[in-house]
Order: structure tokens, then sequence, then C-alpha cells
């Protein structure tokens, strides 16, 4: 399609999404492996529907203009629309601090990303 959207992960969502997977693979690898299926099935959604995410002004921790997150089960996945790029540039459990988990990222680095494919992991 020509207007789809294409995912790129900075290396920090990506640590994000094998940090999730290790800590969930203690109690069950499998139970691991459904939920990074889901973070990344859930992302992926963003291809075609961009701005269905919220602003993170809604969860009172405003970082940068047009940082937008979605969520699948407890983890929200922040995000930022750049030209034809959905730059995934955190995943968070959502009873963490976000505000101070995110205070001193540098949101200017959205250029640093990596192209994801499924079996990467």
């Amino acid at each position: 399609m020509d207007n789809e959207f294409k995912i790129v992960y900075t290396q920090n969502a990506l640590d994000d999404l094998q940090a999730l997977v290790d800590h969930i693979s203690i109690g069950s690898f499998q139970a691991a492996y459904r939920m990074r299926q889901r973070i990344i099935n859930r992302a992926s959604t963003l291809q075609l529907f961009p701005k269905i995410g919220k602003s993170t002004e809604t969860l009172d921790c405003f970082l940068e203009p047009g940082l937008r997150y979605i969520a699948e089960g407890k983890y929200y996945i922040l995000y930022k629309v750049i030209g034809k790029e959905i730059v995934i540039s955190r995943i968070i459990h959502s009873a963490r601090d976000i505000s101070s988990l995110l205070m001193d990222y540098d949101f200017r680095n959205f250029n640093e990303t990596e192209e994801f494919e499924e079996n990467d992991f």
C-alpha cells in the first residue's frame, strides 16, 4: 500500500522488549513469547492507523511534541510519526514511573533506529 507507514524501533525500544521478555520468561517462556507477539502486532496496527495513539500528555508526562502511545495489556508503546515512519521509542510497563524513566531520554535521537523483523529476537 502506498499510504502504509514503516515501523522502526529505536535501540531503547528493542532493549525494552527484550527486558520484558526476559522478565516474563522467568515464569513462562510461552507467556513471554505471547506478550512479545502481542506488542509487535499492536505496534504494527500503527502502519495503517498512525494517529490512533494518545498524546503522552494524558499520562501526565508530556515530554516531546508529537510523542504518542498505545497500550497493549499493561505495556505502553511510545512512538512518534516522522514522515512515513512510525518510530517506536520505548515499551514501558504502565506501573512504572514513566516521567522519571524518560526524563533523561534524548528524543532528538529518533534517527537512531533499526528496522525490525519478527525473527530478530
